[in-house]
């Protein structure tokens, strides 16, 4: 008998994913579930969070939702098999105001060029920054438009609060997604 996530973290030294269901608000009680949101911060393996809803992993479409740090680098690169079985991939970034567009698309471009080099045709996309839109809910937006059953993305954790403060698209992708998520930290 142990707390649910001290049991994952135990067991996780020999697996490759991590498969978890998604957080639920309505029932979150650490002696029953461990939460993708503390599992994500400190598994050290990719976590596939499957929301209740979703009954197989549809890999017709996958969308990236990528920004070049470390955690977006490593969640590509733990995709890769998904990424390979995928039908189509967008790899997809939001910039913030003030970044240069063109540099953005030059980056996710590499991404794409990468991705080919590993068997993976991939189409590059930079996003409109929109003004009255978070950054989450364009991903999801352009998640729809793309029909992704899967989203890749890195999990970032801010400040040493990490495990318990999740970055906004973070945040979303583990407690809101219709869809599948793998998240990479």
């Amino acid at each position: 008998m142990d707390f649910p996530a001290r049991f994952v973290l135990a067991q996780v030294r020999c697996a490759d994913i991590v498969v978890s269901g998604g957080h639920s608000p309505a029932f979150s009680d650490a002696f029953a579930l461990a939460s993708p949101k503390d599992l994500v911060m400190q598994t050290g393996r990719p976590l596939l969070v499957v929301p209740d809803r979703v009954n197989w992993l549809d890999l017709r479409s996958v969308l990236v939702a990528w920004k070049d740090t470390p955690e977006s680098r490593r969640a590509v690169a733990d995709a890769l098999p998904m990424l390979r079985k995928a039908r189509e991939v967008t790899i997809v970034e939001i910039p913030e105001r003030d970044d240069d567009t063109s540099a953005v698309m030059a980056g996710v471009s590499d991404v794409a060029a990468w991705l080919a080099r590993h068997g993976v045709t991939a189409t590059a996309r930079v996003a409109k920054p929109m003004r009255n839109e978070s950054a989450a809910a364009q991903l999801d937006k352009i998640a729809s438009d793309v029909g992704a059953g899967l989203i890749v993305a890195g999990a970032y954790g801010h400040s040493r609060f990490r495990g318990l403060i999740l970055g906004g698209v973070t945040q979303y992708l583990v407690t809101q997604s219709a869809r599948c998520v793998l998240l990479s930290h």
